[in-house]
C-alpha cells in the first residue's frame, strides 16, 4: 500500500512495530454517569480494557448494557465521568475540545446505525464533506474521495443522491465518508441495524475486509452475536455498564 493511502500509524498494523506496539485503546476504570433529576444513571461503570493495534473487535450486549456509551467515549463525542482513555497515544480527558474536533477528523472515522447522509447533496459531495471541513486541497479532495468510493465498490454511484440508493448503498456511502479522512480508527454503531440480513452481512464483509487490507483497527457495537461470530476477532460482552465478558473469536479465524 502507498504511504500517501496508509492510516495514521500510531492504530495500524501496518505501522513498524519493532520492540512491540502499543494498544490503539487502553480504557482504565472508565465511568460514564448521567444525572436525571435527582438520580444518577451509570451507563458505563469502571470498564478497563485495551484493543491491540489492527485489531477487529465488537462490543456486544442487550440495550442498555452501555456499548454504545462507550463507543462514543472512545470517539471523543462523550467525556468520562471518571477514569482515562488513552488513543492512538492521546489521552482524550486533557485533549480541548479543539484538539477533540481534530482528533475526531484525523484519527477516528465513525459510521452509525443512521446513515445521516445529506439528501441534497449526491455521493461525492458527501463523501467530500470532512476534507472541505479540513480544509483539504481541491485536487487532494478529488483523488480521496474516488479512493474512498473505490474501497466500498460505489465509484459508479458518484453522482446519486442517497434517494437513489439500497439501504445497503447509503450505509456504504458513509463508510467511504468515514475512511475519506484515512483514520487509523473505525468505529462503528450498529452498521447493520437498518440492514436486511443478506446487505447486513455485505457491509460486515467489507469492514472485515478494510480491517484486512489497512491494517485499521475496529471497534463496532452490535447486538447480533451470529453475525459477530462470523467476522470479528474479539467480542466484549456488556451489561449493566460493565465488561461481563470477553472472547477471541476463534470461529471467526477460522472463517477467514
Amino acid at each position: 500500500m502507498d504511504a500517501n493511502t496508509a492510516p495514521n500509524p500510531d492504530c495500524s498494523s501496518t505501522a513498524d512495530t519493532a520492540g512491540g506496539a502499543q494498544p490503539c485503546i487502553r480504557a482504565r476504570d472508565v465511568s460514564r454517569h448521567y444525572t436525571m433529576g435527582p438520580a444518577v444513571i451509570p451507563a458505563v461503570e469502571q470498564v478497563s480494557l485495551e484493543v491491540a493495534t489492527g485489531e477487529f473487535a465488537a462490543l456486544l450486549g442487550p440495550s442498555g448494557s452501555g456499548k454504545s456509551t462507550l463507543l462514543h467515549l472512545i470517539a471523543g463525542l462523550d467525556r468520562p465521568t471518571s477514569g482515562s482513555i488513552e488513543v492512538a497515544g492521546q489521552e482524550l480527558a486533557r485533549l480541548s475540545s479543539e484538539e477533540l474536533a481534530r482528533y475526531r477528523r484525523h484519527t477516528v472515522g465513525m459510521v452509525f446505525q443512521t446513515f445521516n447522509l445529506i439528501a441534497t447533496l449526491p455521493v461525492f459531495d458527501n463523501v467530500e464533506l470532512p476534507l472541505r471541513l479540513s480544509e483539504v486541497d481541491r485536487a487532494e479532495r478529488r483523488a480521496r474521495v474516488d479512493e474512498a468510493l473505490g474501497r466500498v465498490h460505489l465509484t459508479a454511484r458518484r453522482n446519486h443522491r442517497p434517494s437513489e440508493l439500497s439501504g445497503g448503498e447509503q450505509q456504504r456511502v458513509a463508510l467511504a465518508r468515514a475512511l475519506v479522512n484515512r483514520p487509523a480508527l473505525l468505529l462503528a454503531d450498529e452498521p447493520t441495524g437498518n440492514l436486511d440480513s443478506r446487505t447486513g452481512e455485505e457491509i460486515m464483509e467489507l469492514i472485515a475486509e478494510l480491517n484486512q487490507k489497512l491494517g485499521m483497527t475496529v471497534v463496532l457495537v452490535t447486538h447480533e452475536r451470529p453475525l459477530a461470530e462470523r467476522f470479528v476477532r474479539r467480542m466484549i460482552f456488556m451489561a449493566d455498564g460493565r465488561v461481563v465478558g470477553d472472547h477471541n473469536g476463534s470461529r471467526a479465524q477460522e472463517a477467514r
